[in-house]
């Protein structure tokens, strides 16, 4: 579910009609590959629209607060992503949220999956 972030940045996202865009669900169990590329159809149209947006690096900042690091897609960065640049070793991400860990996973196996 969307995060209502309307009052903080009006970038290309805000308005759009398909909002959950940039919070995707993360998987609850092993995905099948159907649903691995249907997620990451889904991470890369996000993506694609944060790439053109004027917003983008005030939106990215937004996304590295503490309470939003951990989740959704930010300035064009994925959770995953943000927790890494921030600093954070892949061996400290078990103290982050079940998504982060499991898109920065999807973010490493996505290279080899057919988009």
């Amino acid at each position: 579910m969307a995060k209502d972030f309307t009052d903080v940045i009006t970038g290309s996202c805000t308005g759009h009609e398909n909002p959950d865009l940039w919070f995707p669900e993360p998987p609850k169990y092993r995905p099948s590959i159907e649903n691995s590329v249907a997620l990451a159809g889904q991470v890369n149209e996000a993506i694609s629209i944060c790439n053109r947006c004027p917003e983008m690096m005030r939106c990215y900042n937004e996304g590295m607060k503490p309470e939003n690091i951990s989740y959704g897609i930010w300035g064009g960065m994925t959770a995953g992503e943000r927790l890494l640049s921030s600093g954070v070793e892949r061996e400290e991400l078990d103290t982050f949220t079940d998504e982060a860990k499991a898109i920065d996973m999807f973010n490493r196996i996505s290279p080899w999956l057919e988009v």
